[in-house]
């Protein structure tokens, strides 16, 4: 089995950390004031998408190289997240939820997030938790969530991964999530911890829903059962 962890909302928050550093690395590499930058949001977005959203929403002319973007973004997040004006958290039982699942025999613990992989390692590396993945599909796969997610699952088969593809998860925050699980054939798991309520997740009718994920070895007990 493989459990597929989104990022942000679902094992970490940032605190704006992230977002600080996506909306000043494209200002500085654009030229441009960081009051210029227009509003973004986060939530079940991707990286690649986002950085050519927004070069169109300047009036079509600026286009970024990823190459001159990326390298600046990520100064920016390290400084962010070591920084006073933030305050950036795992979000209670996630380290432990991710251990259950990396320490299992016969389950693998892997990422469909919408953060570059560069960006995801950083955030990860911070709170020591970017060892316990071993694969992943990330925002510079592609510039849909479903792309993202249809490249961490190739990827896992590639690894030779145990179980069918039925029979994996995606587990994060937003609807976004388990629409990207069910294009691609896995389970999906939502969890009412990031930018979307327990409401707005109902509606897309995930194959499990968590609150939270403050109890790790129910969680894992759940997507365990499912699996056997």
């Amino acid at each position: 089995m493989v459990v597929f962890f989104d990022i942000d909302g679902t094992l970490v928050d940032s605190d704006g950390a992230g977002l600080d550093a996506f909306v000043r690395g494209f200002a500085e590499v654009a030229g441009i004031k960081v009051e210029q930058v227009p509003p973004i949001e986060l939530g079940g977005a991707v990286d690649s998408a986002l950085l050519v959203e927004l070069g169109a929403s300047l009036g079509g002319s600026l286009r970024l190289r990823p190459e001159d973007f990326y390298p600046r973004y990520l100064e920016c997040l390290r400084e962010n997240l070591v920084s006073d004006r933030f305050a950036p958290r795992l979000l209670p039982g996630a380290r432990e939820l991710v251990a259950l699942c990396a320490e299992t025999p016969g389950v693998t613990a892997g990422l469909i997030t919408g953060n570059v992989r560069a960006g995801a390692q950083t955030k990860l590396d911070h709170f020591g938790l970017w060892e316990h993945f071993v694969l992943g599909g990330f925002g510079d796969d592609a510039e849909e969530r479903s792309g993202v997610a249809k490249a961490g699952i190739q990827r896992a088969l590639d690894a030779g991964c145990a179980g069918d593809v039925g029979d994996w998860w995606v587990l994060g925050d937003t609807p976004k999530d388990v629409l990207c699980a069910r294009e691609n054939g896995v389970h999906a798991a939502a969890v009412a911890s990031g930018s979307a309520t327990i409401q707005e997740l109902e509606t897309c009718r995930p194959d499990l829903l968590f609150k939270d994920l403050e109890n790790p070895a129910e969680v894992f007990s759940r997507l365990w059962d499912w699996h056997s």
